[in-house]
């Protein structure tokens, strides 16, 4: 499918008793958190330790290659800062220390990972995708930035693909997709806006090489519709109706995947031509984020403290947790080596070998990381944190 997008949901849920509409209002504002970053004291602290423990000629290369001088005098958000100081996790392949990506790092770098901001002072920024060009997201709003934005990889002035409160969004070799009033389409090197369904209330999206396919919450409870629509525009077509808040949506060569939202969650799937829809799971609080690859569907359960990314085959069988105890997991992506997720109440962001092992975070302090998005050596993911015009674009190299 050339490019790996996934859509976001700002607001962790504990339950969607209530009507669709209800849902709707609960999970499309950024949750309300108290930040609690580290005292300038503690720092010090931390810095006093860190230098007693190590060899002079450590601490001396870790300033030659900036990385006091950026983590701790960088003009950006400070969330990158906190980032930067607490992210210092190996990344499962050994790496400990400065490397080229630090060499060459714009941003703040720490063991061996760069850091970078790629646009800050958005409104609300909610789902986010990649492709050899550019990054691409989507600002909800309310705000005068709310729309469709993208920037180069390796940053710069972001452009302007549209306005206007938009939510899910999905890209390939030939378009960017994304919902707003209706459901949208233009040339991935940016060009006017084609209507491709009208006023449909779409929500999250997802592309294969022929259509466009997206979630809608409906106006009640069991309202919600799977939809899809050809990439040209034409009549579109209900996948399945009667859904209860469906959130994230996939797609493979031959069906849709798509998680409910309400108590008791279910993780779903149906023909990409239609047809009767098929429960893969259910039981789980709150599935929200969903992700395929060859064999295997994953998601996210979204609960504080004891939420877990899970997988299932996609034929259904036996549910593997693979990360357990948490923080509010809110959407996962997964490339041939691993599975990346946002910890949206926890501030970090995941990874997990997909051969098996232990999560590790990639990094931490952030501001209600959601939306995420990886390339061949990158994650980036959307931080939209409380608050108008405080929201973060951001980047980490190597994934």
């Amino acid at each position: 499918m050339g490019a790996v997008s996934s859509s976001v949901m700002l607001k962790p849920k504990r339950s969607c008793g209530g009507s669709a509409m209800q849902c709707a209002t609960r999970v499309s504002r950024p949750r309300e958190q108290t930040n609690r970053p580290c005292s300038r004291w503690t720092r010090v602290v931390v810095c006093v330790l860190a230098f007693a423990a190590n060899a002079c000629t450590v601490i001396e290369a870790s300033v030659d290659g900036g990385t006091l001088d950026a983590s701790m005098d960088s003009g950006g958000p400070s969330g990158q800062q906190d980032a930067a100081l607490d992210s210092g996790v190996d990344g499962g392949d050994g790496s400990t220390g400065a490397d080229a990506s630090c060499s060459a790092c714009s941003g703040v770098c720490t063991m061996g990972r760069c850091l970078v901001t790629l646009a800050s002072g958005q409104d609300a920024p909610f789902s986010i995708a990649v492709d050899s060009t550019s990054v691409y997201w989507t600002n909800q709003g309310p705000g005068a930035n709310a729309g469709v934005f993208s920037v180069p990889p390796a940053g710069g002035a972001p452009t302007t693909l549209a306005s206007g409160p938009s939510t899910g969004l999905a890209v390939d070799s030939s378009g960017v997709y994304w919902t707003a009033a209706g459901v949208m389409s233009a040339p991935s090197g940016a060009g006017p806006p084609t209507t491709l369904a009208a006023a449909m209330g779409g929500w999250y999206m997802a592309v294969d090489s022929s259509s466009v396919y997206w979630t809608s919450l409906g106006s009640a409870q069991n309202a919600g519709v799977v939809m899809s629509v050809p990439k040209g525009g034409g009549s579109p077509t209900t996948l399945a109706s009667g859904q209860c808040a469906p959130s994230g949506i996939a797609v493979d060569a031959t069906k849709a995947y798509w998680t409910n939202r309400c108590s008791p969650g279910a993780v779903m799937s149906v023909s990409t031509g239609g047809g009767v829809p098929t429960t893969l799971v259910s039981g789980d609080a709150d599935p929200t984020g969903i992700a395929v690859d060859s064999t295997t569907v994953y998601w996210t359960d979204n609960v504080g403290g004891t939420g877990s990314v899970r997988s299932v085959p996609k034929g259904g069988g036996a549910v593997a947790t693979l990360a357990s105890t948490q923080d509010f997991p809110s959407y996962v992506v997964v490339d041939s080596a691993a599975a990346y997720w946002t910890d949206t109440s926890g501030g970090t962001v995941m990874k997990l070998p997909l051969g098996g092992g232990s999560p590790v975070t990639l990094a931490s302090g952030q501001n209600q990381p959601s939306g995420i998005a990886v390339d061949a050596t990158s994650v980036y993911w959307t931080a939209p944190r409380s608050g108008a015009s405080q929201g973060t674009l951001m980047k980490l190299t190597p994934k």
